[in-house]
């Protein structure tokens, strides 16, 4: 009895493991322009995509192989490059809140599925992005949460494999006659990017609004020449992204 009871309670246990992990699969990039698509397994858990299939306008193209945790893979669906929805589901059932693991669309609203991710609680019905310039990529800004709105977790960047998408870099920085000069890279777009500056590091960081020349592409990030005034001792400067 006692080993029966042990069998079933393991069996319980591997039940709800392979739910947890399945359920925290999410598609963390699009590049529409290449239809390229990157999904993320959150999880502590490898993930069978056996079954898995995405969506977009009631296509369903299928997934294989297995996602280790920790671990982003890339795939090529055909999708609308004009307006689209693209869902990922864990079965065939389409009509499932439960079967659907993620969401996004773009180009118009009510597109395909639009209705299962409002019911799901994933998606603001009527909300949709703008078609991304060429060669940039809508990106996951954070490891999307289990349950509630998506909407607003992304935000628009050159494409980078795997996830999450780095900070920006500073290549280089000098103090020239009372002013900052920094060339830093970055995945991020120009309007997400920002300069801040202090004089002792234990104080907020001030703002600033600097001079930025955009340098052109270097192994796939944009550089940026970015130049402010000192002000007094201020001595300390960063380059953050906030998409």
């Amino acid at each position: 009895m006692t080993t029966a009871c042990r069998s079933l309670l393991w069996s319980v246990f591997a039940f709800l493991t392979a739910a947890t992990a399945q359920a925290q699969v999410r598609i963390t990039e699009v590049n529409v322009s290449t239809r390229n698509v990157e999904i993320t397994n959150f999880s502590a858990a490898s993930v069978s995509l056996t079954g898995w299939r995405f969506c977009h306008r009631f296509t369903y193209p299928s997934l294989s192989g297995t996602i280790a945790a920790g671990e982003s893979r890339q795939f090529t669906v055909t999708f609308n490059q004009t307006s689209s929805d693209l869902c990922l589901y864990n079965t065939a059932n389409f009509g499932s809140t439960t079967a659907m693991e993620d969401f996004i669309q773009w180009g118009g609203a009510g597109i395909g599925r639009e209705s299962v991710a409002a019911a799901k609680g994933i998606w603001t019905a009527g909300t949709f992005y703008p078609v991304p310039a060429a060669g940039l990529s809508f990106h996951a800004k954070a490891q999307p949460p289990a349950t509630g709105l998506r909407t607003t977790n992304w935000f628009t960047g050159l494409p980078h494999v795997g996830f999450p998408v780095p900070g920006p870099e500073l290549e280089s920085f000098a103090l020239v006659s009372g002013e900052w000069r920094l060339i830093a890279r970055s995945y991020h777009l120009l309007p997400a990017l920002r300069t801040e500056a202090n004089d002792n590091l234990s104080t907020v960081w001030g703002s600033q609004t600097p001079v930025v020349v955009d340098l052109g592409l270097s192994a796939g990030r944009r550089r940026f020449d970015i130049r402010f005034p000192t002000l007094g001792l201020r001595q300390f400067v960063r380059v953050r992204a906030d998409p």
